[in-house]
């Protein structure tokens, strides 16, 4: 069937005729919905909770379990070959740059390579 100007325009009243009559209807269910009165007044009621505002001091540390990341890490490692004879400084004390530990404490060997790479 071939749609003519005419045949475009009855569908669509049509159409429209039949949504309207389909929102008439909608209407008529919700308001009868509405207005029933069997139903009990404490069925609508709805609870709340409640509670007392105060202000207090929050504390800044709170104890936890977790894992600890670093954020970088390094290796130390010898420039040169030879054997550690000993530690000549605290843990966690402060070494400049370029600290080398008393002469006699390593082998002369050691020394004279150091020597070299420094020149």
């Amino acid at each position: 069937m071939r749609l003519t100007a005419d045949n475009q325009y009855r569908w669509q009243d049509t159409l429209l005729e039949a949504v309207r009559i389909g929102g008439v209807l909608a209407g008529l269910v919700l308001l009868s919905a509405c207005s029933m009165s069997g139903t009990s007044q404490a069925s609508h009621t709805v609870s709340v909770d409640a509670a007392r505002v105060g202000q207090k001091m929050l504390p800044l540390e709170v104890s936890a379990t977790g894992n600890a990341i670093a954020y970088s890490s390094f290796e130390i490692r010898p420039e040169i070959d030879g054997q550690v004879a000993g530690i000549h400084f605290r843990e966690g004390q402060d070494v400049k740059k370029g600290y080398t530990p008393p002469r006699g404490v390593h082998r002369p060997e050691c020394w004279r390579a150091l020597e070299v790479e420094r020149e």
